[in-house]
């Protein structure tokens, strides 16, 4: 099945977010529709929606804070382990 991330670029509240220059680090597909968790290189968080139905709102990104980017990262099939997607997140032994 094709994993419906396109290269999207957007400008959202004044900064840019490219998913050609982030790193994925979580997915959610489901049938002609991904969602795709990224970092960028500064540290900020985003999730990019793809579709493959005519009719949709199409592409579509929106920013995250680091909590909101951690709820999609618990939820969506992890392309990284936590310490490379959150470095900044303390990590305590259980």
């Amino acid at each position: 099945m094709d994993n419906i991330q396109h290269d999207l670029i957007r400008v959202i509240r004044g900064k840019k977010y490219n998913t050609r220059t982030a790193k994925l680090i979580a997915s959610r597909l489901s049938t002609g529709v991904g969602a795709h968790l990224y970092r960028t290189e500064k540290g900020a968080y985003f999730v990019a929606y793809s579709t493959i139905w005519q009719g949709d709102k199409g592409d579509t990104m929106e920013a995250l804070s680091i909590a909101e980017a951690q709820e999609l990262y618990s939820h969506y099939t992890e392309e990284v382990d936590f310490e490379e997607a959150f470095p900044t997140v303390p990590v305590e032994v259980a």
